[in-house]
């Protein structure tokens, strides 16, 4: 008669034919000892898997009370702060081209006043004129005065669409 010869199958840890224990997760063999080994390595697994839930649950709640944290809020931050930068610099070119049109042109209406007044002086110290040079002259004298105010009318375009 032939006997049937048993395979006995090994501890996948120790190697000994004592494999008692099949892990369903790992498909392993175990024996009695080795198969505690086995499991105290998965509950350490597991209480990594569990501190790592739960630092991100911290995470999260550490995202939830400062979103204004978040590097997509900083650059935002730092784009506004950049486009106010700008937006100052260009109000200050924008004073510094008006107080030079308004110095010139102020100069113009200067230089033209001063004509004016020694005519009026020479008029005046020599007492030679008449109704017609004193109404020319008011006449200038209010034509300056309209291109002195005429500076602060000045219209400038606002132009949205630059950056």
């Amino acid at each position: 008669m032939a006997t049937a010869r048993k395979i006995k199958i090994l501890c996948s840890t120790c190697q000994k034919a004592a494999g008692v224990l099949t892990c369903r997760g790992c498909n392993n063999a175990f024996c009695s000892r080795d198969v505690i080994k086995h499991r105290q390595q998965l509950n350490r697994q597991m209480d990594e898997v569990g501190a790592s839930h739960d630092q991100l649950q911290q995470l999260i709640v550490e995202h939830e009370a400062q979103p204004k944290c978040h590097p997509l809020m900083e650059r935002i931050d730092k784009w506004e702060q950049e486009s106010i930068t700008k937006i100052h610099q260009a109000a200050d070119d924008a004073r510094k081209q008006i107080l030079t049109i308004i110095g010139t042109h102020r100069a113009q209406v200067t230089d033209n006043l001063a004509v004016l007044t020694q005519e009026l002086s020479r008029a005046r110290d020599e007492d030679d004129y008449v109704e017609t040079e004193l109404k020319e002259w008011m006449e200038k004298l209010d034509q300056l005065k309209i291109d002195l105010n005429a500076a602060q009318t000045v219209y400038f375009d606002q132009n949205d669409s630059k950056t």
